[in-house]
């Protein structure tokens, strides 16, 4: 595995420096802290994690006090719901209903959800946060991005020079405006691949991971099950060593035969109706599920998202028979085996428009791979950074939501 070549990068944190640029960024008006933060550590010489992390809490704050000024609307009027229940029915009415008070689609809960940790930080945010919604927002969104940087942060650190790897890659999923406006809506989802990311980071970083990081995958798996998808990748050695082509062929012809198939073998299977299978059964009714209200996919968003991180991915798997980096091939895996999932999901919808949004997280992990060469790289790194910036300001106005 290819490690980093400056050793200040393996120096502490020094937590009172980030925390100092924290307040000051925090006080002052965002048109001049924002580009200060910025250019600080984008024209960086030292290098060091200090840094990379004043840049990780400064931006995850910045977009945190936007996603506390948002309206409730949409699926957040549930999210609001369950939020206000924890002073009216406790704990474990938060574990058993994370919707908030039952409609007419929802039964009467009777047991804890298969989803039950969004129970837990209702729970305990509800009184972190002194029962004021927005501030809840705002401490949600925060740790959302900043798990998903520190992932993006241990995973680049695997690139020989990384610093624009890591800054222009925090810049550029920050900035994604698609990214920003589903961060309060699709929640749970959103905030699930975020620990998962964490975790990914991590075990791509090492190879392995310590006790935290498998707390991490089970928080993940209950915030959102989908996030089982990713657990195998994890446990499962082989997705980190040189597999042939074949070998790699016959994996995406079983997985996208399970896809296919599985939602018809579950179907008709008795799963009972506890949190442990309640991932199952919304695999197997995933055919018929229709729970988002425009779920099909939009060619714009495949032709931006979907199409380059393909290239990308197809490139780098035919490079890697001649140069393989473990931590490398295993993010192109995942990321290929999730597009022949969006593909292998024409027949479920929902589910294929979730799987394909969790591609979106996955960006500033494949766009660094696009080239060997570090000056192209960062070229386009930089590059893509900025249009990002540039286009989330331009495309604020257009967002569905109220701020």
């Amino acid at each position: 595995m290819r490690t980093l070549q400056n050793s200040n990068m393996t120096q502490n944190i020094d937590w009172k420096i980030v925390l100092i640029f924290l307040f000051v960024f925090l006080i002052l008006p965002p048109i001049f802290g924002l580009p200060i933060i910025i250019g600080y550590v984008w024209m960086s010489k030292r290098k060091n994690p200090t840094d990379y992390y004043v840049l990780i809490v400064c931006v995850a704050a910045y977009f945190a006090c936007i996603n506390g000024t948002k309206v409730v609307s949409g699926d957040q009027y549930r999210y609001w719901g369950a939020y206000n229940n924890v002073p009216i029915h406790g704990f474990w009415y938060s574990l058993m209903n994370i919707y908030g008070d039952p409609e007419a689609w929802q039964e009467t809960p009777t047991h804890i959800s298969g989803e039950f940790m969004n129970g837990v930080y209702n729970y305990v945010g509800y009184y972190l946060t002194f029962g004021y919604y927005p501030l809840f927002e705002t401490l949600f969104t925060f740790t959302s991005y900043c798990l998903l940087f520190i992932g993006l942060y241990k995973y680049s650190t695997t690139f020989v020079k990384p610093h624009f790897v890591i800054v222009c890659g925090v810049l550029t999923i920050a900035f994604f405006y698609l990214y920003f406006q589903y961060t309060m809506q699709i929640q749970k989802q959103f905030f699930a691949q975020s620990i998962m990311m964490y975790a990914i980071g991590s075990y791509a970083q090492k190879g392995r991971l310590n006790r935290y990081g498998w707390i991490a995958i089970a928080f993940a798996v209950f915030t959102h099950q989908s996030m089982l998808f990713f657990v195998p990748f994890i446990v499962l050695k082989r997705f980190r060593k040189k597999m042939n082509k074949a070998t790699f062929v016959l994996v995406l012809i079983a997985l996208a035969g399970l896809i296919f198939y599985g939602p018809k073998i579950l179907g008709n299977a008795d799963m009972g109706d506890s949190a442990l299978t309640y991932g199952a059964r919304r695999f197997a009714q995933s055919e018929t599920n229709n729970d988002t209200e425009d779920s099909a996919l939009v060619f714009s968003q495949i032709l931006v998202i979907a199409v380059p991180m393909g290239i990308i991915c197809y490139k780098k798997l035919l490079e890697f028979k001649k140069k393989f980096v473990a931590s490398q091939f295993f993010l192109v895996v995942i990321v290929s085996i999730i597009l022949v999932t969006v593909m292998a999901m024409n027949s479920q919808p929902t589910a294929q428009h979730r799987f394909f949004m969790m591609l979106i997280a996955f960006m500033p992990f494949v766009y660094p791979l696009a080239f060997d060469s570090v000056k192209y790289r960062n070229v386009l790194l930089k590059a893509i950074s900025l249009i990002m910036i540039a286009w989330f300001y331009l495309q604020f106005e257009k967002i569905v939501w109220v701020y």
